[in-house]
């Protein structure tokens, strides 16, 4: 029972075999969604892709730009939505420093810094462009969030 307990603690799941009282052991490794480069990423509904800046989670880079345009195959029938467990970018007035800025079909650009993160978004449609942008003062660990492509209900 204390290695079943040591086991779990560790990430590693144990079951039986069987009837009989031998186990098996499995390691349980999250599932990692790579990370998506700069320019145009098309995904269907149900998927999701992972944003995140260079380094995370290190420090990203000064005088950096990346623009992403992201789109769920049939537009008008998806939507987007962004979940960010991690972010962290320079606070400044208006986000004139470092900065991510989200752009979406019916809504002005949002811009968003420090601990102030796009998270809980959700898009009109299935199309947007996040517009990642760094100054040559002070870095941080950046940022990794998640875009999930749902059907419209």
């Amino acid at each position: 029972m204390v290695l079943y307990f040591l086991l779990v603690c560790l990430g590693v799941a144990m079951g039986k075999t069987g009837a009989s009282e031998s186990y098996y052991v499995r390691a349980m490794i999250p599932r990692r969604i790579p990370s998506i480069p700069c320019g145009n990423t098309s995904f269907v509904a149900s998927q999701r892709v992972t944003l995140q800046s260079p380094n995370y989670p290190g420090n990203y880079p000064a005088n950096y730009r990346c623009q992403y345009e992201i789109t769920c195959t049939e537009v008008r029938d998806t939507k987007l939505e962004f979940r960010c467990p991690r972010f962290q970018l320079e606070d400044s007035t208006d986000c004139n420093n470092d900065r991510v800025i989200v752009e979406s079909t019916e809504s002005d650009a949002q811009r968003y810094c420090g601990s102030n993160s796009p998270s809980g978004i959700i898009t009109y449609d299935g199309w947007a462009r996040i517009t990642f942008a760094t100054n040559s003062d002070i870095s941080g660990t950046g940022f990794r969030c998640f875009v999930w492509c749902h059907n419209k209900q």
